[in-house]
């Protein structure tokens, strides 16, 4: 007799959880498809304009942005760090900044670059087109 009210717990459990994750799932497509760019920014990227690169680990690692869009590689540390985007190199000064605008002429896609001695610390994932014009322009 007392494993009726077990079962039937375990039972009502076992809906809820299925609920939350056919909700979740319905959640999470409608995001995929307000933004059809989430898949070039994969699990740990986020649509940004800032880049914190203190200590060359890069936060977020995975910056979408729009192509021609500035981005702005913010230091917060006391060295400067070296970034390199292919054949292009900027340095970002102690407790400063950098803004970088970046046209990439290839097809939209992720890019990856590399901070002082440390190879492909971040990703830069461009979709999109924002004109602009900037001093410095990447394209790569």
């Amino acid at each position: 007799m007392l494993r009726k009210p077990y079962f039937i717990t375990f039972l009502s459990v076992a809906l809820v959880i299925i609920a939350l994750l056919v909700f979740n799932f319905l959640k999470n497509d409608q995001v995929r498809r307000s933004n059809p760019y989430k898949s070039l920014l994969g699990v740990n990227g986020v649509e940004t304009k800032v880049v914190n690169i203190s200590g060359c680990m890069p936060t977020p690692d995975v910056a979408g942005i729009k192509r021609g869009a500035t981005v702005r590689f913010s230091n917060t540390d006391g060295q400067t760090h070296a970034l390199f985007f292919g054949q292009a190199n900027f340095e970002v000064p102690p407790h400063g900044f950098l803004d970088v605008a970046f046209n990439f002429y290839r097809a939209a896609g992720p890019r990856k670059y590399d901070c002082d001695s440390k190879k492909d610390v971040g990703i830069i994932s461009v979709f999109s087109f924002v004109s602009s014009s900037t001093p410095n322009l990447i394209d790569y």
